[in-house]
C-alpha cells in the first residue's frame, strides 16, 4: 500500500512539474522543487514509521519461513539482514515464530569448484539456521537456495496447520506474495 502511495505522490509531482514549467517556466519549476523537498523531508519520518508498521503487520501474520541470502556473490549483510528480520517477527508478536515454528534461514554462497554441498552452520538461538552453500557459480546457488526452500516449506505447512488449524486457515489468505 505504501508503494502505491509513494507511486503515485511521484507520478503527481513529475506532473506538477511539467505543467509549471510549462506555465511558468523554470523559475517556477524551482520553486515547486524546492516546495517539493522540504514537503518530503517533513514526510519522511511518518513514510519511514508507516513502512515500519506495514512490515509488522504483515509479519505477525506471516507462515513461512524466512530465506535470508546471499544478493551477489560475497555479500556481508546476510547475518545482520537475518538477525532484523528475525527481530521484526519476534516484535510482531507472530504466534508461530515465537513457539519457534517458523524460523529465518540464512544462507551464505561460498564459490568452490570441486563440491556442491550445504552445510549447516552453529545456529544463533533457535530462530536463525545459518547454512553455508558451496558451488560453482551464483546462478546454481540460487538453485539450491530454492531447493531448499521447497523441501522445507510443505512439510512446514503441514506441521503448522495439524498444530493449530484455525490459527493457520486465519493468516493463510493474508500472505503477501
Amino acid at each position: 500500500m505504501v508503494k502505491q502511495i509513494e507511486a503515485l505522490v511521484l507520478v503527481l509531482f513529475l506532473s506538477g512539474i511539467v505543467y509549471t514549467t510549462v506555465r511558468w517556466g523554470i523559475p517556477g519549476t524551482v520553486i515547486l522543487l524546492g516546495i517539493g523537498m522540504v514537503a518530503y523531508v517533513i514526510a519522511y519520518n511518518y513514510i519511514e514509521a508507516w513502512r515500519h508498521r506495514e512490515a509488522l503487520k504483515n509479519a505477525a501474520v506471516q507462515i513461512d519461513n524466512s530465506y535470508i541470502y546471499s544478493e551477489e556473490g560475497e555479500d556481508c549483510t546476510v547475518r545482520s539482514r537475518a538477525q532484523a528480520e528475525a527481530l521484526l517477527l519476534e516484535k510482531s508478536g507472530n504466534k508461530e515464530f515465537l513457539k519457534g515454528n517458523i524460523k529465518v534461514h540464512a544462507l551464505y554462497f561460498r564459490h568452490s569448484d570441486t563440491r556442491e554441498d550445504m552445510v549447516e552452520l552453529k545456529t544463533e538461538g533457535k530462530r536463525i539456521r545459518s547454512f553455508l552453500v558451496f558451488c560453482q557459480g551464483f546462478e546454481r546457488f540460487l538453485d539450491m537456495v530454492q531447493e531448499h526452500q521447497d523441501a522445507i516449506e510443505t512439510d512446514h505447512h503441514i506441521k503448522i496447520a495439524k498444530e493449530d488449524a484455525e490459527w493457520y486457515f486465519d493468516n493463510a489468505l493474508k500472505q503477501e506474495k
